[in-house]
């Protein structure tokens, strides 16, 4: 008798999807991809040429649908859904999914290095064995070479408030990614008031250049956690008596195989097998509520207080014009 796979359906075929996620999700033993859905048939980017959606369809060997509602009506088995479409569309199509009764649905946007065995063990340490006290400050920094997406006029759709892209900057895009990080490990143990600062003339958030590291920093009242998560290496320490964790592999950059360590995990939940969670529903909760916090000070120039709730507290955003990001 053959395995089951997972029944997967791939919503959105722009340049990320097509470059990784169609590809290292069809090269995993244990998934099918079921369902594309993609509006439009002729996925257009700046950055690289894009198969058709019936090329897609053909080589995949799968349906492809013009919306997550039709794919919703047919007579597709689901057991998860890989989103890959600009961030102001995750919500309606997470939520569509639950309407239509899929509440043992499991969803992944995009990988995330929260499942890397360093940041997995930097949560452990910080989190759950309390192994280096009480947290008493983070400091964090995130450079993304993409400096070039705002240099090319016909990436304005990318780089700019127009259309659907309003609410869809890069805020969401790329720190997103960070401070979920920073909740997965420290959570509920933040402090109260949050600083960020961009730099730039007219900079949004990720078009620094690349430094070569990544460093995070959590400082607490028994040591100091330092992860670095860079694509070629990634390294955890304590600095307080002893290193917890160090290894040079390299899984989440690899673009052979079958996929980061966050699609593996994603598949297994797809499974109804036992998986690590780096990023649920509470962690990208807290980020929502920072972000929108930051995009509201980045605004107003003054402090914002976050909505209520796990990993809330007062946020100030400096250095940074808003409608060049939001």
């Amino acid at each position: 008798m053959s395995q089951r796979k997972a029944r997967i359906a791939v919503l959105g075929a722009g340049w990320w999807s097509q470059g990784w996620h169609l590809p290292h999700l069809s090269r995993h033993s244990e998934a099918e991809i079921v369902a594309i859905v993609e509006p439009n048939p002729h996925p257009r980017s700046a950055i690289n040429e894009l198969e058709s959606t019936a090329a897609l369809g053909e080589r995949y060997g799968c349906p492809v649908f013009s919306s997550l509602a039709d794919a919703l009506a047919s007579p597709l088995r689901l057991d998860g859904l890989l989103v890959c479409t600009s961030h102001a569309s995750h919500f309606e199509l997470g939520i569509a999914g639950l309407r239509a009764g899929l509440h043992g649905l499991a969803f992944l946007i995009n990988n995330t290095a929260n499942y890397r065995a360093q940041s997995r063990a930097a949560a452990a340490l910080v989190r759950e064995r309390r192994r280096v006290g009480r947290v008493q400050h983070v400091q964090c920094c995130m450079h993304s070479a993409l400096l070039w997406l705002f240099d090319d006029p016909s990436n304005e759709g990318w780089t700019r408030s127009t259309g659907r892209m309003s609410g869809n900057g890069f805020g969401w895009g790329q720190l997103s990614h960070l401070l979920a990080f920073v909740f997965h490990a420290a959570g509920g143990q933040l402090g109260k008031y949050v600083s960020a600062r961009f730099f730039g003339d007219e900079a949004p958030p990720d078009t620094a250049p690349p430094s070569g590291l990544n460093p995070h920093w959590i400082r607490d009242s028994g040591g100091m956690v330092w992860y670095q998560g860079m694509a070629v290496y990634e390294g955890l320490s304590r600095r307080a008596g002893g290193l917890d964790a160090d290894d040079e592999a390299a899984g989440s950059a690899r673009r052979a195989g079958t996929g980061p360590e966050s699609l593996c995990s994603f598949v297994d939940a797809c499974l109804g097998r036992e998986h690590y969670v780096g990023a649920g529903a509470e962690v990208g909760l807290a980020v929502v509520r920072a972000i929108d916090a930051m995009y509201r000070s980045a605004r107003s120039g003054r402090l914002e207080a976050c909505a209520p709730g796990e990993g809330a507290g007062i946020v100030g955003v400096f250095g940074v014009e808003a409608d060049k990001w939001v």
